[in-house]
């Protein structure tokens, strides 16, 4: 897994989200690239999940791709802007499951 900080300018992420817990978060997760990843592919190949608390013990998560504006990318896709700041980033390597790199991200770093 390539790990580096990047600095970034605002900008967005639009695609899907799922409310989930820490319980149902891998299942929900896998849910959502199942039934969207060819969809966004189609758009882009730099996928992002983005997530955020939602509520107490809620998380949500957006499974999109990089756009230039607020207007989402495809028909029932939302659209979020990520603040400029800097940001720790992985590239998930061809043939990695996304899952468990996200969790060896965290339990890493």
């Amino acid at each position: 897994m390539d790990i580096r900080i990047e600095n970034r300018n605002t900008f967005y992420v639009s695609g899907y989200s799922v409310e989930t817990s820490e319980a149902s978060l891998e299942k929900d997760c896998v849910m959502l690239r199942e039934k969207h990843e060819d969809k966004l592919r189609s758009i882009s190949d730099h996928l992002y999940f983005v997530s955020w608390m939602a509520k107490e013990g809620v998380m949500a998560y957006l499974f999109g791709v990089e756009t230039t504006s607020k207007t989402p990318a495809t028909n029932g896709a939302i659209c979020m802007e990520i603040p400029a700041t800097g940001f720790a980033a992985a590239t998930v390597l061809d043939g990695a499951p996304v899952l468990a790199t996200w969790y060896d991200f965290f339990e890493t770093f």
